[in-house]
């Protein structure tokens, strides 16, 4: 074995694992927090288009199933109120539930 360290193909920490729950049981997913805070960075809040476009944008990273995509955008639309209200009071307790099963 050389003394090279082998690297990630990226630079940087990979990305965290989000809980949301969908119909009740908790789903695993990565690069939700990236999603929630490009969104959050571009001043979108709560409205009805939000859920299309998050299950559009956590497709990119995660599979969702064909018929799931309300389910999940419902379920991604709550977690990412819980997102804002924990940024705008700068208290990540309300947002620490997410990263655990």
């Amino acid at each position: 074995m050389t003394t090279q360290q082998r690297r990630a193909c990226c630079s940087g920490a990979p990305p965290r694992i989000v809980y949301v729950k969908v119909r009740g049981s908790p789903v695993g997913m990565i690069g939700i927090e990236e999603i929630f805070e490009r969104l959050y960075q571009a001043g979108r809040r709560d409205d009805e288009a939000l859920e299309s476009e998050l299950v559009e944008q956590a497709r990119i990273y995660n599979y969702i199933a064909r018929g799931a995509e309300k389910d999940y955008g419902w379920a991604l639309r709550q977690a990412y109120r819980f997102y804002v209200r924990s940024r705008e009071k700068g208290d990540r307790r309300e947002w620490l539930p997410f990263t655990r099963p």
